[in-house]
């Protein structure tokens, strides 16, 4: 139900007001803490020049080390 063809909601429309009322009120799970996983630390060494390819600094010199550090989940 609207207040004319535009206008707002109104708050006779039980069906509407019982809709809004069940999602304000929905449980919304928390994330868990201490979630499966392993991460590591180390290197990525480009074994060769891959300027040509990309515009990433860290693949434009062969040899170079960057530090990285990876996670999976």
């Amino acid at each position: 139900l609207k207040a004319g063809e535009r206008g707002p909601s109104l708050l006779e429309d039980f069906i509407m007001r019982e809709k809004i009322t069940h999602f304000d009120h929905e449980r919304i799970p928390e994330r868990v803490v201490h979630a499966r996983g392993s991460a590591a630390h180390g290197y990525f060494e480009a074994y060769e020049d891959l300027s040509d390819l990309t515009k990433a600094g860290f693949l434009a010199e062969a040899g170079k080390r960057t530090p990285v550090f990876v996670r999976f989940s």
